[in-house]
């Protein structure tokens, strides 16, 4: 079937001299000149050679080469790289940390470069420029498995959702309320996991007209319950127990796309009488 196309102190610790107290016996007070001159050659050659050349030398070499070499290039390495879901710094200087969309408000992020085409993905790991089809921006070069959720924004506020004791719009539920999903195997009543708001600027959602007389104003790149996005979607194709009549690009009317996740093993939800999926699945 023929489907239409629809078209981001130095802390030197200095020894302090004096800071101790040798305890003994009084010395006697006929003592003879050499025992004080011993005393004071010994006291203060040894005493003060070793506190200040071994207190400072070695302190302070020790400080500087330890507290800050070691210490200061501790915090470089030990800093956030970027790679899977988090941005961060990239160790090649030649690359850039690079982020696409991972479903609903998390990224998932590459050492790269940006590309506009395939010929610009000169790596043979990453030989693919993959970028968001439904704008003329510029993509990430990454494998050709690195999975990207472009479009992948939500629903329109209003989106009615089926729960235990009726449809209700999507932007008025709330983490723990209950909606129906599809749990190992058989529809089931779960409580949602998590719900979102993203806001969106020049936004363009699709309008699927379905054959139960609903409609859905949802973005191109929003999952279906079994996998596929609703840019790859036609008329016919079905969504659970309904059909689609009709799909065509409209700019989105409101500020903020909405999705919600329920706490089942798919993530599904039925919106408008369609079985949908959820952007915000890991």
């Amino acid at each position: 079937m023929h489907r239409p196309a629809l078209s981001f102190a130095l802390i030197s610790c200095l020894p302090l001299l004096g800071c101790t107290e040798a305890h003994g016996p009084p010395s006697d007070a006929g003592a003879p000149d050499a025992r004080r001159d011993s005393n004071l050659d010994s006291s203060s050659d040894t005493g003060l050679d070793t506190g200040v050349d071994s207190g400072v030398d070695t302190g302070l070499d020790t400080g500087l080469d330890t507290g800050l070499d070691s210490g200061l290039d501790t915090g470089v390495e030990a800093g956030p790289l970027c790679g899977d879901l988090t941005r961060g710094a990239c160790l090649d200087p030649a690359l850039s940390c690079l982020c696409c969309p991972a479903g609903g408000p998390s990224e998932r992020c590459l050492c790269t470069t940006s590309c506009l085409g395939d010929t610009e993905c000169g790596d043979p790991a990453r030989p693919y420029c993959n970028k968001d089809p439904f704008t003329d921006g510029p993509g990430m070069c990454t494998a050709v498995d690195f999975p990207c959720a472009w479009g992948a924004v939500c629903a329109s506020p209003d989106t009615p959702i089926a729960t235990p004791t009726g449809d209700r719009a999507l932007a008025t539920l709330e983490v723990g309320d209950l909606v129906y999903t599809e749990h190992q195997g058989e529809l089931a009543v779960r409580p949602l996991r998590a719900v979102s708001h993203r806001f969106v600027t020049d936004h363009v959602v699709i309008h699927v007209s379905l054959e139960n007389g609903e409609e859905l104003f949802i973005s191109p790149g929003h999952p279906t319950a079994d996998g596929r996005s609703f840019a790859e979607l036609g008329p016919g194709d079905r969504l659970g127990e309904v059909a689609i009549v009709a799909l065509e690009p409209r700019p989105y009317a409101y500020e903020a796309t909405y999705d919600i996740l329920p706490d089942s093993d798919t993530g599904t939800y039925i919106a408008a009488g369609a079985h949908i999926g959820s952007t915000l699945a890991p």
